[in-house]
């Protein structure tokens, strides 16, 4: 009667830094400069990466060009390969600091970067402190580099085929210039500014006051420049003379991100929303509302296809992939701004406005650094950091990331969620824990259960295969949407989060979940505890165990066996203690005419707890003694049975329980 239960109770059971389908790792930037504070970066037809960012104090020795005396925060620019080889490295700065804003590179290859500087010995042409505007060439070396010292805060910039400057944002007080014929030629209140910088860098072609500060400036084929200003998109001619259009968006906040796709279409985000505009900028194509999303990053590929990255709730439906439990998460995203609770999310949207690819992710893209659209390959790229702690260290993650539109998967591998194999629920994971884990296309349509491979259960069926922080783990049962295994002896116990990865026909997928050092659950059969009765019946409301008898309950997930147990292994007949302290109570009806019933709760002895004989290593035993005065004068009585295991004197107590019926 064992062996059938508890081959029952296995049949029950068998009816996540990790980066989601079509994103790729390009490069680790924190292993190759470690010393560098990437804030901006673009790439170029070719696949090179341009960094830009700061490093204070000595400029190390991958830099071979400097100018200026350099001292504090210095603009450092680096060219690299995708292979990670370095092109070129140019500083430049003054005795003071200076700071990145935006960098972009054309298709020759040259660089255009804005940002400011508070040295006045900075060398380059102008006088004071504040705005710049730097081009390098192809090898790094400085083509001009000229102070703005009228601009107060450059927030946009794009540079068009013939090495023009556009870049816009907000002047200082009435110091704008303005060229003949300009769109504006007064300060409108607290406006902006729009120019144009002459491919020569000494030569402003053209400028412009504009209503409301410049947020987002993008460049059409046809020359136009289309800009944001609150909630308003707009579009200048290349002369900034004349306004193309202007049309105020029903978006709830201002536009915080605007993409241009090669037809001249228009997008623009704002929190939850997403609208796309034909290219008479006025006609509204499509409109999404994703609340209570805010999508904080966005860009648009130039054969439209829109990546926004942003805060969402745990239970966000996702799109081609798998609902993660919160649990199962990487963590949720922390900073100015973040909504607490919420988590990293990634949603693709095709040209026609459908939802192609939704999916959590870590928090991998940085609120302040943009994600940027490629014209040479129609992929989008981001550069993405995350701060990972492992046992007490915390280190940097940096890296460019890349948002490939062929690769957008609409059926594919994906781990979703970890659960206690008995009990269903979400839970931590402890050695020697059966878990399920549910998913999509994590093995074959029809189900598999395992058979014994020279005594042992195997570490793949039919192709599908689990590990568990590295460490292979015994299958129990694969299907597509569903795998039960059991966790390595040897997993570490001390609360750290760690990968658990299946791999199907080469694919991968993983997630997260913490350990410990015990984490049991109750097996059920019919929604009631799993437990044999003395005389061999499985314990039920027809099947009561009589009071003050012994019943066999069994659970998994009570951590280490003394002696030894093997991965996938069958336990023998000499009797395997679980080395936790293992207590156990009953709650129950105490009932005496005329009072009636009062419930209350006992400790019970428990006789034994450890490994089944006979069955795999992870199924569990306990046997308990039941209470004699339950349900004096009413006949049989459900009561509720709770185990409670703890692992170390030191550690927390875990628990389980469920319904049991005694006579």
């Amino acid at each position: 009667m064992r062996l059938l239960l508890a081959a029952s109770l296995l049949t029950l059971a068998a009816t996540a830094q990790e980066l989601p389908q079509a994103v790729d790792l390009v490069q680790r930037i924190d292993q190759l400069f470690p010393w560098l504070n990437v804030v901006a970066f673009d790439v170029d037809a070719q696949g090179s990466i341009y960094l830009a960012g700061s490093a204070q104090g000595a400029v190390p020795d991958t830099i071979n060009m400097r100018f200026g005396p350099l001292g504090g925060y210095d603009f450092v620019v680096i060219k690299v390969e995708p292979s990670g080889r370095q092109i070129y490295g140019t500083a430049v700065g003054g005795t003071q600091d200076e700071f990145v804003g935006r960098i972009r590179v054309d298709s020759e290859g040259n660089l255009y970067l804005t940002g400011s500087t508070n040295s006045a010995d900075y060398p380059a042409i102008g006088s004071g402190t504040g705005s710049v505007i730097l081009k390098l060439d192809a090898r790094g070396s400085i083509r001009y580099n000229a102070r703005l010292d009228w601009a107060g805060t450059i927030l946009a910039m794009d540079v068009d085929p013939l090495g023009s400057v556009y870049f816009g944002g907000i002047p200082k007080p009435g110091q704008s210039p303005v060229s003949p014929g300009a769109y504006r030629t007064s300060p409108l209140g607290s406006g902006g500014f729009m120019v144009k910088f002459g491919p020569s860098g000494n030569q402003l072609e053209a400028a412009t006051y504009i209503e409301e500060q410049v947020s987002n400036l993008k460049l059409r084929a046809n020359g136009d420049v289309v800009f944001s200003m609150g909630k308003t998109v707009a579009a200048l001619n290349a002369g900034l003379s004349h306004l193309v259009f202007s049309t105020l968006t029903d978006l709830n906040d201002n536009i915080v991100n605007m993409g241009v796709d090669s037809s001249s279409s228009i997008y623009v985000a704002a929190g939850a929303g997403v609208r796309k505009y034909a290219p008479d900028g006025v006609r509204l194509v499509w409109a999404h509302d994703f609340t209570p999303a805010s999508f904080r990053q966005f860009a648009v590929t130039p054969s439209g296809t829109v990546f926004v990255f942003g805060d969402v709730p745990p239970n966000y439906p996702t799109h081609n992939d798998t609902q993660a439990c919160a649990s199962n998460l990487m963590g949720p995203i922390s900073g100015v701004g973040v909504v607490p609770g919420t988590y990293g999310f990634l949603m693709a949207i095709g040209p026609d406005g459908d939802i192609r690819y939704a999916t959590f992710m870590a928090e991998q893209i940085p609120r302040y650094l943009p994600i940027i659209a490629s014209a040479g390959d129609d992929r989008a790229y981001s550069l993405g950091e995350a701060f990972l702690t492992l046992d007490g260290r915390t280190t940097r993650w940096q890296g460019i990331l890349r948002f490939d539109v062929d690769h957008l998967p609409s059926a594919h591998i994906a781990a979703g969620c970890l659960v206690n194999a008995a009990s269903l629920l979400v839970a931590p994971i402890a050695p020697g824990t059966i878990m399920t884990l549910f998913g999509e296309q994590m093995g074959p349509e029809t189900g598999t259960s395992f058979a014994l491979q020279d005594g042992h259960v195997p570490f793949n069926i039919a192709g599908a295969s689990i590990t568990v922080d590295g460490k292979p783990a015994p299958v129990l049962y694969t299907q597509a949407g569903q795998i039960n295994f059991i966790a390595p002896w040897s997993l570490r116990t001390d609360g750290i989060r760690v990968p658990i990865c299946v791999v199907m026909n080469a694919a991968s997928s993983c997630l997260y979940a913490p350990t410990a050092l015990t984490s049991p659950g109750l097996f059920t059969v019919n929604s009631q505890i799993a437990a044999i009765n003395p005389d061999g019946t499985v314990n039920s409301p027809q099947h009561p165990a009589p009071a003050n008898s012994y019943v066999s309950i069994y659970l998994t997930g009570m951590g280490q066996l003394d002696g030894s147990a093997v991965d996938g292994g069958v336990a023998g007949f000499d009797l395997q203690r679980v080395t936790a302290v293992v207590a156990a109570s009953f709650t129950g009806p105490v009932c005496a005419p005329p009072v009636g019933c009062v419930d209350r709760t006992v400790d019970a002895p428990v006789l034994f707890a450890g490994a089944v004989p006979t069955l795999v290593y992870g199924v569990n035993v306990v046997i308990v003694q039941t209470p004699s005065f339950f349900n004096t004068f009413f006949g049989n009585s459900s009561v509720s049975l709770t185990l409670s295991t703890r692992a170390t004197p030191l550690s927390g107590v875990a628990t389980t329980s469920g319904t049991l019926y005694i006579k």
